[in-house]
């Protein structure tokens, strides 16, 4: 994307927090990283934002998903479920680990996921 082009930030936070806030429907971000992320990661590209799905480690023990804009910050809407705040376009911190192997617990996060959303 071209620098002239470059969406700001604070309308990059508005969309991803709407966003959140729609597939959610008031319901908890526990075990919802995956079904948020996803789509959210297709709908900000829609939008002109580059930015990839990450799978990774949260404290070196939780299986967890974020956004990785293309600069290398991150958007984790669903950081609330371990007790922090939820992260809008910042840099990833140290206890943000990507997965460049199998994940320790080879539970189905999507499944899960999804279950509760359902729920």
């Amino acid at each position: 994307m071209s620098e002239e082009n470059k969406i700001a930030d604070a309308e990059i936070v508005r969309i991803a927090k709407g966003f959140t806030k729609g597939i959610l429907n008031g319901k908890s971000t526990v075990d919802m990283c995956y079904m948020v992320c996803s789509p959210l990661v297709s709908y900000l590209c829609f939008c002109g934002i580059e930015c990839t799905l990450t799978e990774g480690e949260l404290q070196d023990s939780y299986h967890h998903f974020w956004i990785t804009l293309s600069d290398g910050r991150i958007i984790d809407p669903t950081a609330d479920q371990f007790g922090l705040l939820n992260i809008w376009v910042r840099k990833q911190p140290s206890y943000y680990k990507v997965l460049t192997e199998e994940p320790k617990s080879k539970r189905s996060v999507a499944t899960n996921d999804a279950q509760r959303l359902n729920a």
